[in-house]
């Protein structure tokens, strides 16, 4: 009995640990990683032209490309970086206080999902 227990701790412990990787992962999913890694790219492309200049115009391209891959190529944190840039462009614009709160919280989020995505390697910046 205690051969079958042991085993299926250690089934349990892999599974867990593999559970966590891939949410981990999930966070931190690169264009490699999409579905569609090129149209993931095109996503890209299109709100990182408009990030600056108009962050409002941007922000339906860029939730696309976050939402394929968060870590863009894994060697940026844009996707995060900009994400916020977006969040507050159209927080410095909302009066509805619902949406203010709700605008706040994308943006903590944001911060704490690229805190975690770098702490786990998802994201890997050039060291200065």
């Amino acid at each position: 009995m205690k051969g079958i227990e042991k085993m299926f701790k250690a089934v349990l412990l892999f599974v867990g640990v593999f559970a966590l990787n891939t949410s981990a992962n999930a966070q931190c999913g690169t264009f490699a990683q999409a579905a569609d890694p090129s149209q993931a790219e095109e996503y890209h492309v299109l709100y990182r032209q408009d990030v600056k200049s108009n962050p409002e115009g941007a922000f339906e391209n860029w939730q696309k490309a976050f939402e394929a891959a968060p870590a863009a190529d894994g060697a940026r944190d844009f996707h995060f970086t900009d994400g916020i840039k977006i969040y507050k462009a159209l927080l410095a614009k909302e009066t509805d206080e619902a949406k203010k709160t709700e605008y706040k919280q994308k943006v903590m989020d944001l911060y704490d999902a690229a805190i975690s995505c770098m702490e786990s390697g998802g994201v890997k910046l050039p060291k200065v």
